[in-house]
């Protein structure tokens, strides 16, 4: 056994069968799959269940409601792989992800973790996009920007168990943005990150969805992410969300007002495609006019990358 797969799920019944069997349909099928099911009160475990009767490389663990960030620790301990590869439990592996990513992971040894670009698809499963970020860890550093580094799919991720465990697990107190903050910690620990530039799952917008909620929810924390990688990148210490807090608020007002009108601009660009991806035609055409008149040349740039 080469890789193991690992989903975490909290009442994910809806499209929970079309994301095991994308993993269980692939061209490569020497992998276990261990699916984590945190809490789920609606037919979740039942799903779960069902399949791993018929399939004995499903792995499943049932546990009390403990939190994603906890989940993903969870599976990641209950792994017998040295090779990982997550995919959320609304998502859909293409068939050849697995082997096309497993010949990326053996042509660069030196990355600990590796991901992919990915269609973007609607609540039907019909694609309406693509995500195709870029991953350029020197130039990220040389700037000291890790937007360069951390703008990364989860669905796509592949990494090396060891060398992830040697940076520590998820922090389990920064929900939504446990993975932003894990992949800034293996970069300034002196870890490689990869982007395979290939299509290799199929990520669904969707209301109720994780990221959904983290453009509602820890903005702070996520802006706390980005700061601290950068000053550990200068051998600076962290600061607390309370600190950041403070310092963010001493920041002349001109620099507040632009950090809200990007973080406006955003929250309703995110709410504008899972209007789309839910049909919701006219809210979608609300919502993006207002993050467009936002961050106009910034959002109409974005939007053009999607589709293109």
């Amino acid at each position: 056994m080469e890789v193991s797969v690992m989903m975490v799920v909290h009442n994910g019944e809806r499209f929970l069968a079309a994301a095991l069997d994308s993993v269980l349909q692939q061209t490569f099928s020497d992998f276990e799959l261990v699916v984590v099911n945190d809490g789920s009160t609606d037919g979740t475990a039942g799903i779960i269940d069902r399949y791993a009767a018929k399939d004995s490389r499903v792995v499943v663990i049932h546990q009390e409601k403990r939190g994603v960030a906890a989940s993903r620790n969870h599976a990641i301990d209950s792994t017998r792989c040295d090779i990982l590869a997550w995919l959320d439990a609304d998502d859909r592996m293409l068939p050849e992800r697995l082997e096309r990513q497993l010949v990326f992971m053996r042509e660069h040894p030196e990355a600990s973790l590796v991901c992919g670009h990915a269609y973007l698809i609607d609540v039907f499963g019909k694609r309406i996009g693509q995500s195709k970020p870029s991953v350029d860890v020197e130039r990220g550093i040389a700037e000291l920007n890790p937007t360069l580094f951390l703008e990364i799919v989860q669905s796509t991720v592949m990494m090396r168990k060891k060398e992830v465990l040697e940076v520590g697990h998820y922090r389990e107190d920064l929900p939504y943005v446990e993975d932003r903050e894990l992949w800034g910690r293996l970069v300034t620990h002196g870890k490689m990150l990869k982007c395979q530039n290939e299509l290799l799952v199929e990520y669904r917008l969707h209301a109720a969805s994780i990221t959904g909620q983290r453009a509602r929810q820890n903005k702070l924390s996520a802006r706390t992410v980005d700061y601290n990688v950068i000053r550990r990148l200068k051998g600076e210490p962290e600061l607390s969300d309370d600190e950041f807090r403070s310092m963010s608020q001493a920041a002349p007002l001109w620099q507040r007002i632009n950090r809200q009108r990007t973080s406006l601009s955003n929250f309703f660009y995110n709410r504008a495609t899972r209007c789309y991806s839910e049909r919701m035609f006219f809210y979608f055409i609300f919502f993006v006019g207002i993050a467009i008149s936002l961050r106009p040349i910034f959002l109409l740039r974005r939007i053009v990358n999607k589709i293109s």
